[in-house]
């Protein structure tokens, strides 16, 4: 079931206060009759419909250094991404993890790939 957008939650509680019923809501914005109902309970506490602002992870890495993970990777083109990571020391004054320097890869289009496996070739091949 999608999210309501901000424009569908304002267009609901203007027409909540314009008296229309939640249940009503609910079934113009095909959502479940609770949405409305927390929505509403939101907007009255609150004062806005937005969405509270969600609380994240530090980051291990500024941009700049995100910016250096990827040159200094292909200047050195059969280092693994887990030697990178050891030589950048993240903003905790310890290395970062391999998944984060594989991510910094991936985003600037770089992706780890293993050599080509096949028979050995002699002289007579």
């Amino acid at each position: 079931m999608p999210r309501l957008t901000s424009a569908e939650r304002e267009r609901a509680i203007g027409r909540l206060e314009a008296g229309d019923t939640p249940e009503a809501m609910a079934a113009t914005f095909q959502c479940h009759i609770s949405t409305i109902y927390r929505l509403l309970q939101r907007f009255v506490i609150t004062g806005s419909t937005a969405d509270a602002k969600q609380s994240s992870r530090p980051r291990v890495t500024t941009p700049r250094q995100d910016r250096h993970i990827f040159p200094s990777h292909v200047a050195h083109p059969f280092r693994t991404a887990a030697e990178t990571a050891k030589t950048v020391i993240g903003t905790h004054q310890a290395p970062i993890s391999r998944q984060t320097a594989s991510r910094q890869l991936g985003f600037r289009g770089l992706r780890n790939c293993c050599p080509a496996r096949g028979p050995v070739l002699t002289v007579r091949h």
